[in-house]
């Protein structure tokens, strides 16, 4: 059984780099001896984030969000 690192990456109006941090995070985790998931927590932004959240989450299975 390969082991899970979960990243938490707590969020306050980031929506312009929801999509870039996701990918940088993905980037370096693939291909890594482990497992991996992404948890975005919008901690009550009144921008985008949570939007923007959402769309990594449809496109992604390790990425998950909570708000």
């Amino acid at each position: 059984m390969r082991e899970l690192l979960s990243v938490i990456v707590p969020c306050y109006n980031e929506g312009a780099v929801i999509e870039r941090t996701a990918k940088a995070i993905v980037d370096t985790c693939t291909g890594r001896a482990f497992d991996f998931e992404i948890i975005f927590v919008n901690d009550g932004s009144k921008d985008t984030t949570w939007e923007e959240i959402v769309n990594a989450s449809a496109n992604n299975k390790n990425i998950k969000g909570v708000c």
